[in-house]
C-alpha cells in the first residue's frame, strides 16, 4: 500500500501463492533443472524436507543442537544427513547445488561471530515453512518451540524472531520475493515492523505476551485457512 511496510496480509497471500506444497516440482522427477532463480519448491526437493514431517526437523536438528545453538559444522551434516534419506537426489552436482542453499540458509541466520553459532528455535522454526504441512501446523510448531517455559504464552520479541526466521529463510530461498517488495530492510526490520503492525491492529501493548491462539491469528491472518 505504499507504507514502506508489509501486512500480515500482503505477506500470507504472497506465501500462500508461491510456496505451497507440490506446486511446480515433480519430486518424482529423475533430475531437477536447478535455475539461478530458485523457488520454494526447488529448495523444499533440494533439501528433501518434502519426505520429513515437521517432528523429524525437531528432532534432527535438536540432536545437533545439545545447548540450544546450532553450529555450522553439526547443523551441515544433520541436512545432508536428511538429504541423503530423502533420497531425492540422484546426481553429484544436486547434492552440491543442496549443501550449497542449505549454507546460504545458515549464513542468513549467523550475526556478527559466526563462532557463536545460529539459535536453534529461530533456525528450526524458519526452515520448517519448507516442509510440506498447512501453515497452521507451521504456526503452532513454531508456537511450541518458543514457547520454552511451557506457559502457553510468548512475547512480541519471539513473534518478531519467528517472522524473522521465517523471512530469511523466503528470501534465500525466494530472491523474487525481495525483489516485488522492492524493499530496503532486512529480514529482521521487515519482521518487527510487520509484528509491530499487528499488535497495533488489535490494540495490544508490546508488552503484552500473547496466547497460541493470538500467535496463530497474526501470522495466519488472510489466509483463509
Amino acid at each position: 500500500d505504499g507504507d514502506g511496510l508489509i501486512s500480515l496480509a500482503e505477506f500470507t497471500a504472497w506465501y500462500t501463492s508461491a510456496g505451497s506444497p507440490g506446486a511446480g516440482v515433480d519430486p518424482n522427477e529423475g533430475a531437477l533443472e536447478v535455475t539461478p532463480d530458485i523457488d520454494m519448491n526447488q529448495a523444499r526437493w533440494l533439501l528433501n524436507l518434502d519426505k520429513f514431517s515437521l517432528g523429524e526437523l525437531l528432532d534432527t536438528l535438536v540432536e545437533a543442537a545439545p545447548e540450544g545453538v546450532l553450529a555450522k559444522t553439526a547443523f551441515m551434516q544433520a541436512m545432508l544427513n536428511l538429504i541423503r534419506l530423502g533420497g531425492n537426489l540422484t546426481e553429484n552436482s544436486q547434492l552440491n547445488r543442496a549443501l550449497e542453499l542449505a549454507e546460504e540458509i545458515y549464513d542468513e541466520f549467523v550475526g556478527f561471530d559466526e563462532d557463536v553459532g545460529v539459535d536453534f528455535a529461530n533456525l528450526t522454526s524458519g526452515l520448517s515453512v519448507l516442509c510440506t504441512a498447512n501453515m497452521a501446523a507451521k504456526v503452532s510448531f513454531a508456537f511450541t518451540i518458543y514457547d520454552v517455559d511451557g506457559d502457553g504464552l510468548v512475547s512480541f520479541e519471539e513473534l518478531v524472531e519467528y517472522l524473522a526466521s521465517v523471512f530469511k529463510v523466503l528470501f534465500v530461498t525466494s530472491p523474487e520475493l525481495r525483489s516485488q517488495m522492492d524493499l530496503d530492510m532486512s529480514p529482521d526490520e521487515l519482521a518487527h515492523s510487520t509484528a509491530s503492525q499487528a499488535f497495533a491492529e488489535a490494540g495490544l501493548n508490546l508488552r503484552t505476551r500473547i496466547g497460541k491462539a493470538e500467535f496463530s491469528s497474526f501470522v495466519e491472518k488472510g489466509l483463509g485457512v
